[in-house]
């Protein structure tokens, strides 16, 4: 681990699991008591309100649940307020990006781990409790500039037509243009001619 910090972070989310029912099946101590290297962990059989399953661990530690199905495996993995990255692993590929494109995550691989963060065109950053914002590709660029928006008045009208108070005219003309925009098409062009020249339609 990085820091002997991070390790006690991890350490008290197993002691946390197991103490609610969960079963080490390998790993879940450290290699020597006076370092920061923890064995990889695989746990089971847990309290699906675990702290393990709804915090970022960031350590060497997977919880692993059993699903019907891969409906089932979206519904849980959307139900945590977390969403870094995910991986889907299946050998249909199509059904592999299927379920990835309806999972609540910043990214997805499928049949691999981790990669899409090496890959600098690939934004990389989370939903939900996972932070915000985005590092690498265009995201990632556009996340280091401030936008600045500019308009000119290129008629320069006395007056804008938009402008209160409004004329009995220009009312007809701004309901004929929000008829245009709302029906489109002839239809729309014919609505809010009608509208501006004042006739009724039969």
């Amino acid at each position: 681990m990085t820091t002997p910090a991070q390790l006690r972070w991890v350490e008290d989310q197993l002691a946390e699991a197991v103490e609610g029912g969960a079963t080490v099946v390998t790993g879940g101590n450290r290699t020597d008591p006076a370092s920061n290297v923890l064995e990889p962990t695989i746990l089971t059989d847990l309290d699906p309100d675990s702290g393990i399953l709804r915090r970022e661990t960031f350590g060497p530690v997977l919880p692993v649940i059993q699903v019907k199905d891969g409906e089932e495996a979206v519904e849980k993995a959307n139900g945590i307020p977390l969403g870094l990255s995910a991986s889907v692993w299946t050998k249909d590929r199509s059904r592999g990006i299927s379920l990835a494109q309806r999972l609540r995550v910043g990214a997805v691989c499928i049949n691999d781990a981790l990669v899409h963060f090496g890959v600098p065109s690939l934004p990389f950053g989370g939903v939900g409790e996972s932070g915000f914002g985005r590092s690498n590709g265009e995201e990632g660029l556009k996340e280091m500039t401030r936008t600045r928006s500019i308009l000119v008045d290129r008629l320069g009208l006395k007056r804008e037509p938009w402008w209160f108070p409004y004329s009995r005219g220009t009312e007809r003309v701004l309901k004929g243009a929000l008829l245009f925009r709302l029906k489109g098409g002839v239809r729309g062009l014919l609505a809010g001619a009608t509208h501006i020249l004042g006739k009724k339609r039969r």
